[in-house]
């Protein structure tokens, strides 16, 4: 949905999957080596919705779910220079879930190519 070129700022939501079986720390993903080809959402870390928000919808709901959680708190993650959007969306839900956070995990991305070598192009 978001890719390596520059855009306008966007809000939204995502929706990840995160197996029954998550090891802690771990960004679970298919593999070759296990004969694995398809990302699968009862084994694998996966960004299964990303929806689009308008700004004021996005922040009125940020403000809903941060006040209905316990603490009234929220985490925000800013993710490295070479993260895609859909990794930094899967890392978010994985360390919010090994942290059993209850408030709300929030993450900011920006155009990424998600590779050290694209940046020197």
């Amino acid at each position: 949905m978001f890719g390596d070129d520059r855009g306008i700022l966007s809000y939204g939501h995502c929706d990840v999957s995160i197996p029954r079986d998550h090891r802690m720390g771990v960004l679970e993903k298919p593999s070759i080596w296990r004969l694995e080809f398809r990302e699968d959402p009862a084994k694998h870390v996966v960004l299964l919705e990303t929806v689009v928000r308008t700004k004021d919808d996005y922040f009125q709901d940020l403000e809903d779910r941060i006040h209905a959680s316990e603490k009234n708190s929220a985490f925000l993650f800013v993710h490295g220079y070479n993260v895609t959007f859909e990794d930094a969306a899967r890392r978010t839900a994985q360390m919010a879930y090994d942290l059993a956070f209850e408030g709300v995990p929030v993450f900011y991305s920006w155009p990424s190519q998600g590779s050290i070598p694209a940046y020197c192009v």
